[in-house]
């Protein structure tokens, strides 16, 4: 009953904190419109199999990703950015839960619930479950197969895994037969550790292979029916070529390193409290020989031993092919999350102060994330970039220039102080946890004071064309209105810290563990909550191609679209996607008459190409815009 109520407890918080602002945010980037246009495909075409997009192309992967897209686009009619990261944000909320269950049936429900919040608050997993990319769903598949398989192992082997090979076969569906390899490789190097008969073992597996294999097989070849010799090609490519590094085209071609530091970055900001620890420990020297380190192996608790072996085969697995990204590496997070879990455990009960520094600096981050804040809605951020000389001479000007937003900046902080120190009861605690977080926070003010001071024009050429991009995402913090319930979103993490530094200076709770990693998993939370639901909207929509492509909709309604990038495997995604894959290539529809749509840097080319059409301008984007990041022309033919 317990397991229940923490299950449905975390269901709760990954519901608010994944699914609340999901889709205020606007497609930004290449990858998700250029997997949400395929949904789109599939509404207006009617075409569930292999639907054509983006003018000419067919999907590089398989469908099941984007057949949950259109499914649960189909009540409002019409595909979002809320409705193409939905299946993504499930599919975490699906492992979190299910990870949770699985762990706390085998080990505790302690554990167990660290585990499964470690998972949710990893930056790469946070990162990758709200957005609209095919890498979360596929994790989903792969660890529910390996749980699965795991109980199937309890049962002692015996009989057929069937939601087990559901699950590959969803993998396979999702990303092609990785989703089937992997989970049956690190079950095998399992099982064999366990010192089961290897034929046995492999006769099994190459019938679970095969039955999980089944469903797949369906769509792949109705998709050949449709696509031929064309679809043929890319499947090879897709999944032979990418593992051999044999593409026709460079695809995410890292070092092997490069696996080791996107673990690093993903688990921020726990790789810094890990880091952190390992000076409170006592080292000791080992000396033991590999036959006695093998029978320890072989002799190790299951539960622990399978852990141990997902993660490190499936890290070593995404090691071999010459593509890598940080995404593959997402199903050994859940997995990771265990590990860790049981060292902070560990650490709760032996060593409190990690726990001390890691909360004290996440208080501090919080409090500089909304110190920066109050100076942005001041306007002191892009005042010194604009040419208006910031000194503490003249901050009255800053100020009075925005007073509404000054006064809301300045007096929440002074409330949330008052509100986050007020349970102690004890009046030198109060006293004492009252002018901590006072002075705490007026000297990080100072410190992002005192560096406005070296901020200017001339330094923005620092980031050379990326400039005028930053430029609009502060002046959006700057100037985007405010709601009271969005204010306090935007406090809470301040809430929270102050409340950690209160902690931290009554006598009471400071040595306790397991109250600092509750605040500092609810300060993480106000952290996530506070990105998602103001920075990242608010400056990414900068970003966005949604403005130009309701441009193109009113001023060239009726006509006909065609674009031209050189490279065949670019396309304008997002203005496609706003556009209802509305815009054709012209390099292969060849149209005596419409309108061109191109990249200033690609112009000469295509023009001295094409030298017998007569092009006549029609109008460009006043910024760079789009996939290109240059100024986009428009010309009428």
């Amino acid at each position: 009953m317990k397991n229940r109520i923490l299950a449905l407890s975390l269901l709760l918080l990954c519901i608010i904190n994944l699914l609340m602002f999901l889709g205020i945010t606007e497609f930004n980037t290449k990858g998700e419109p250029r997997e949400a246009v395929v949904a789109v495909s599939m509404l207006t075409q009617d075409n569930w199999v292999l639907p054509m997009n983006n003018g000419a192309d067919i999907p590089y992967k398989p469908p099941f990703f984007h057949w949950c897209i259109a499914a649960l686009s189909l009540p409002q009619g019409y595909v979002s950015e809320f409705t193409s990261r939905l299946p993504s944000a499930l599919s975490l909320i699906a492992i979190v839960v299910c990870g949770f269950l699985f762990f706390a049936k085998r080990k505790n429900n302690k554990v167990a619930l660290i585990a499964a919040l470690l998972t949710l608050t990893s930056t790469e997993v946070h990162r990758a479950a709200i957005v609209c990319r095919v890498d979360m769903m596929l994790t989903a598949f792969i660890v529910g197969s390996l749980f699965l398989l795991y109980k199937w192992y309890e049962r002692e082997c015996r009989g057929v895994p069937v939601f087990a090979i559901l699950c590959m076969s969803g993998a396979m569906c999702t990303k092609g037969p990785v989703g089937v390899i992997l989970p049956l490789l690190v079950m095998g190097v399992f099982l064999l550790i366990r010192g089961k008969n290897f034929w046995k073992v492999f006769a099994k597996f190459v019938l679970f292979g095969i039955l999980a294999l089944i469903l797949p097989l369906i769509w792949y070849v109705s998709a050949y029916q449709q696509g031929g010799q064309h679809f043929l090609d890319l499947v090879m490519e897709e999944n032979l070529g990418r593992f051999l590094g044999k593409m026709s085209y460079e695809s995410h071609e890292n070092p092997v390193w490069y696996n080791f530091m996107t673990v690093i970055v993903g688990w921020l900001p726990w790789t810094l409290f890990l880091l952190i620890s390992l000076f409170f420990l006592k080292y000791h020297k080992v000396q033991i020989s590999l036959r006695t380190a093998w029978q320890k192996v072989r002799n190790a608790e299951p539960l622990q031993l399978f852990v141990w072996v997902s993660f490190i085969v499936i890290f070593v697995f995404y090691c071999i092919p010459k593509s890598k990204r940080s995404v593959y590496l997402l199903p050994i997070y859940p997995f990771m999350a265990y590990l860790i879990a049981e060292y902070l455990v560990y650490l709760m009960h032996n060593k409190v102060k990690p726990y001390k520094i890691f909360a004290g600096f996440l208080a501090f981050v919080s409090m500089l994330v909304s110190a920066v804040f109050i100076f942005a809605r001041c306007g002191m951020l892009t005042g010194p970039v604009n040419g208006k000389e910031f000194t503490p001479d003249n901050i009255y000007f800053f100020i009075s220039g925005n007073l509404y937003s000054s006064a809301w900046a300045m007096i929440f902080p002074c409330f949330l102080i008052m509100l986050a120190v007020s349970f102690n009861k004890d009046k030198k605690v109060y006293v004492r946890s009252m002018l901590t977080s006072i002075v705490s926070f007026i000297a990080v003010l100072a410190l992002v004071f005192v560096s406005l001071n070296f901020v200017d024009a001339g330094h923005m050429s620092v980031l050379g064309r990326n400039a005028d991009y930053t430029l609009r995402q502060l002046a959006a913090i700057e100037n985007t209105d405010i709601s009271f319930w969005m204010m306090l979103i935007m406090y809470l993490p301040l809430i929270v810290a102050f409340h950690i530094i209160s902690i931290l200076c009554s006598d009471k709770y400071k040595d306790s563990g397991s109250t600092l990693l509750i605040n500092i998993f609810v300060l993480m939370f106000a952290l996530f909550l506070a990105s998602d639901a103001f920075y990242i909207p608010r400056t990414m929509n900068t970003r966005s191609d949604q403005p130009l492509a309701r441009y193109m909709e009113k001023e060239f309604k009726g006509e006909e679209i065609y674009s031209h990038i050189p490279s065949v495997m670019l396309h304008y995604f997002g203005t496609n996607f706003y556009l209802n894959d509305k815009i054709k290539q012209y390099e292969i529809s060849r149209p005596e008459h419409g309108i061109l749509m191109i990249a200033a840097k690609d112009r000469a080319e295509f023009f001295n190409k094409y030298k017998d059409i007569e092009f006549k301008p029609v109008s460009k984007t006043t910024r760079r815009m789009t996939e290109r990041k240059d100024i986009i022309y428009f010309y009428r033919f």
